[in-house]
């Protein structure tokens, strides 16, 4: 099994193909549709090799930026002259079998041969396909470029090969359409439809997705603003996997500390710091008399003295989380007095 066979299998692939750019339109654009023999590959490149990935038949305004954009799921690039393979275009929804498209030679007017199309399509990538035509003096892509492409869409990757294709003057925007990939026997190998377009949403595209396995036609998957050169993992029948769920930083939780005892001179309070979460065995407690922080009162209980007498105690616990510290104090105590009893 050659690696063209190698089927895309996993999203790392499917990043490649969304962020894959397409390359110059200048060799693009000096190829002209070459005379292969019917299917000159040995095997033919099945609809989960090679498909439409996104048609855009519309533009605000002037329709000078339609194109259909190929995609290729393998490992390795294909020509579809190579493998005599043509696109048709036809009305409705059952894919026509004739060839529709010939690259451009570039010179308005001239005839050009639909058949197979010297256009390589990258690994693992999309090449774009500009329809090329004039009706009018505003409408005339013979004298857009590349760059003019690739600066109307703004993203278009860099690497993203682009051709001029004529044949079709336009793409219609009334009724139902299929392109196709199809042999030089008649034989589809995919299809990718779209329907009608509606006139207040001129410039959306449709987006469609790899046919799956046993079918060659692409299921449509949204309509949505043009990206030429680039697909999802969903147009590849891959689903993204998950943005990991962060795990969320522990809040600490921090309690009022309680003092206990009677606020007498000669009696000992104690502070509870009660359960700090995270848990912190270094806390610092800190006594205070109406405010005054207590030289040396740094442990879980103060002896009251009698210079005390008639200040509201209070104590401070703080610990540490993570590099910060956080401190809570007691609800102050009653003023201190002197124990029932003494004078």
């Amino acid at each position: 099994m050659s690696p063209r066979r190698t089927a895309l299998g996993a999203v790392a692939a499917a990043t490649a193909i969304a962020t894959a750019a397409l390359g110059g339109i200048g060799a693009a654009f000096a190829d002209d549709a070459v005379s292969a023999g019917p299917n000159a590959a040995a095997v033919v490149p099945t609809a989960q090799d090679l498909f439409i990935s996104e048609i855009h038949p519309d533009d605000p305004g002037d329709d000078n930026h339609e194109f259909f954009e190929v995609t290729n799921t393998t490992g390795a690039a294909i020509n579809l002259a190579a493998e005599g393979l043509q696109i048709s275009y036809g009305a409705g929804t059952t894919p026509a079998t004739a060839a529709k498209f010939a690259l451009t030679d570039g010179v308005a007017g001239n005839a050009v041969a639909a058949g197979p199309l010297n256009a390589t399509i990258p690994a693992h990538g999309s090449a774009v396909f500009w329809i090329e035509y004039t009706s009018s003096a505003s409408l005339n892509t013979y004298v857009l470029d590349e760059a003019n492409f690739r600066s109307y869409y703004g993203d278009v990757p860099a690497s993203a090969p682009i051709y001029k294709v004529e044949g079709q003057n336009g793409m219609a925007n009334t009724g139902d359409r299929i392109l196709a990939l199809v042999t030089t026997t008649g034989q589809i190998v995919s299809s990718s439809y779209y329907g009608a377009r509606s006139s207040t949403t001129p410039g959306v595209s449709a987006h469609l997705v790899v046919p799956a396995a046993g079918s060659t036609a692409a299921a449509h998957l949204m309509e949505a603003e043009g990206s030429p050169g680039k697909v999802t993992p969903e147009q590849l029948g891959l689903t993204p996997s998950p943005t990991p769920t962060p795990t969320p930083t522990p809040v600490p939780e921090y309690p009022t500390p309680v003092i206990s005892g009677s606020p007498s001179v000669g009696k000992t309070l104690t502070v509870d710091p009660g359960t700090w979460s995270p848990a912190d065995p270094g806390l610092d407690i800190q006594w205070y008399a109406d405010e005054k922080p207590l030289p040396g009162a740094t442990g879980p209980s103060l002896k009251i003295d009698g210079k005390l007498r008639g200040t509201l105690i209070t104590v401070t616990v703080t610990g540490h989380y993570q590099g910060d510290f956080y401190t809570e104090t007691s609800y102050p105590t009653a003023p201190v007095g002197a124990v029932k009893g003494n004078h």
